[in-house]
């Protein structure tokens, strides 16, 4: 899964370098959204959220793996879970989380520290 993130003010030549750089089967991720990764990086400690006690362990888990790109049916055959059981994880921890959206949950996951996309694991 490719994700790239626009800003609505981008110029229309920087969108289609963006999306150039998707094709070539890059991830591109627009400097406000890298900017935002580089300092939850940087003070993983400063963005603790008591909502994470509201997540399950198997709610995180998902949202890690999301985080990772793992598509729903990725995660659900990496757990040994059904992608029904999977998607109602994901469900779940965006309603818990007030996020609408994918990017939602892997930005909180980054915050949270639970993730770090500059290195492996």
């Amino acid at each position: 899964m490719k994700i790239a993130f626009r800003q609505f003010r981008t110029t229309v030549l920087a969108t289609l370098l963006a999306l150039g750089f998707i094709a070539e089967g890059n991830t591109w991720f627009n400097n406000h959204f890298s900017k935002s990764v580089r300092d939850a990086l940087a003070k993983p400690g400063t963005h603790a959220d008591p909502m994470i006690d509201l997540l399950t362990p198997r709610e995180r888990e998902i949202a890690v793996l999301l985080a990772k790109s793992h598509t729903g049916k990725e995660a659900a055959a990496k757990l040994n879970i059904r992608t029904k059981t999977a998607e109602n994880h994901r469900t779940n921890l965006m309603r818990k989380l007030g996020v609408h959206d994918v990017a939602g949950v892997i930005r909180y996951v980054v915050r949270q520290g639970l993730y770090d996309p500059s290195g492996e694991g």
